[in-house]
């Protein structure tokens, strides 16, 4: 499963891309890969900031309505 079929798993709740790379166990953060699917209209920000495990905050991201794809 990769990052963006996470974030629709997620549903309304959305996730932050620290969760999501704690959800699939990844060495990495999957923070470039939001980039990417963000600049690609395929989730979008729901206004909300969650902390990480590091303490800082991060945006939380939900998947954008089909058919209404956001470009930023």
């Amino acid at each position: 499963m990769d990052c963006y079929r996470a974030v629709i798993r997620a549903g309304e709740r959305g996730l932050t891309w620290d969760e999501c790379s704690a959800q699939l166990d990844l060495p990495i953060a999957c923070s470039g890969r939001f980039t990417e699917l963000f600049e690609m209209g395929l989730i979008v920000r729901n206004g909300e900031r969650r902390r990480t495990r590091a303490g800082a905050t991060a945006t939380v991201h939900v998947a954008a309505p089909i058919g209404k794809e956001s470009r930023p």
